[in-house]
């Protein structure tokens, strides 16, 4: 299941842009970037998203928790790194070509776009002096597109076909919350 990321105050949402929206759902307008509760299903519009997971930290107790993806991202890597090492009776014994697999995949650290943001971000407050290193560094932060969930089958109606969907797969976590599970995340 890919759903969007969206990004709010350094914290995310990811929304599922073709859902249809029920009342009660919790939603998110693109153009004016609020969270509100859809309480008209009928008024369907493109600026309106359904949010599917956020994390913790925006406290948005209706929807499930969004795992910490910048630690599955390290994590990632080190598996990454792990899985291609040199094996020598199971224990690893060269770690070099995974360390170079590793690398190679969080490689592209800072794009072209991500440098044009951070010059514009230079000439914007060139004229109330240089902008901070906490500014230009935020906005140098690989922030996801994409972020695809671990999905399941789930079969509604009479023979289970009628109305078969997927829907994210939740695990209960130490805090006794539904959280997903990250599969994948797109930059």
């Amino acid at each position: 299941m890919t759903l969007r990321y969206i990004d709010i105050n350094g914290f995310g949402v990811l929304v599922d842009e073709s859902a249809e929206t029920k009342q009660g759902d919790l939603c998110y307008a693109i153009l004016s970037k609020q969270i509100f509760e859809n309480i008209n299903p009928n008024l369907n519009s493109p600026d309106k998203c359904k949010i599917v997971f956020a994390e913790k930290e925006l406290n948005l107790d209706s929807v499930p928790i969004l795992p910490n993806w910048r630690e599955f991202n390290n994590q990632e890597v080190f598996r990454l790194a792990t899985e291609f090492a040199i094996k020598e009776k199971g224990n690893p014994k060269d770690l070099t070509l995974g360390f170079i697999t590793g690398y190679n995949h969080n490689k592209a650290k800072y794009t072209e776009e991500d440098l044009e943001i951070a010059f514009g971000l230079g000439a914007a407050n060139n004229a109330n002096g240089k902008p901070s290193f906490k500014e230009v560094k935020q906005s140098l932060q690989k922030i996801p597109k994409y972020i695809v969930m671990e999905s399941e089958l789930n079969l509604n109606g009479k023979n289970g076909l009628e109305r078969a969907s997927f829907i994210p797969k939740l695990i209960i976590n130490s805090e006794g919350k539904q959280e997903g599970i990250i599969k994948e995340i797109i930059y």
